[in-house]
């Protein structure tokens, strides 16, 4: 919350400095990607990333910065979708079927859940938990360059700059 509450401070100070300005600041909210040292993170539960997104639009619009974030939802989906296995691969085929709005996801997970025969676990599962270092992941057997070493320890380098 301390960066959130610095990143209002700066918009304000460069909206200040420069009024004749129209400011905006785009954000989105962390999605952990495969094949990159972030892989293992934990993605924060949507009810605390809606209500830092709430502050920033508040705190933003009392000194005219205009504020566009993206979908948190979407976000999640897209979550789910970068550390996702084969178990999904039927529910992107109901969400397919349903045109692939952002309601289709609840819809096909729900109808797959109720048919009770593809074991996929629930969607946090796949988006929100930090994984342990130990998990096999999906794509490890796809080399990118990068080794699952050479992740972990970029991971843990950057864990210093962390409060």
């Amino acid at each position: 919350m301390d960066d959130i509450k610095d990143l209002v401070s700066l918009m304000t100070l460069l909206k200040k400095g420069n009024r004749e300005l129209k400011l905006t600041l785009s954000i989105s909210s962390f999605v952990p990607k495969a094949q990159t040292p972030f892989q293992w993170e934990k993605r924060a539960d949507i009810k605390i990333l809606q209500e830092k997104s709430d502050y920033l639009k508040k705190e933003l619009m009392k000194n005219n910065v205009a504020f566009k974030p993206t979908s948190l939802k979407w976000d999640f989906i897209q979550a789910i979708l970068s550390r996702g296995d084969r178990r999904l691969s039927h529910l992107l085929e109901k969400v397919y079927e349903y045109n692939g709005s952002l309601g289709s996801w609840g819809r096909s997970y729900k109808e797959i859940i109720q048919e009770d025969k593809y074991n996929i676990p629930n969607m946090e599962w796949y988006g929100l938990r930090e994984r342990a270092y130990d998990e096999i992941l999906p794509w490890e057997f796809i080399y990118t360059g990068m080794d699952k070493n050479s992740l972990k320890n970029d991971r843990e380098s950057s864990s210093k700059y962390k409060n």
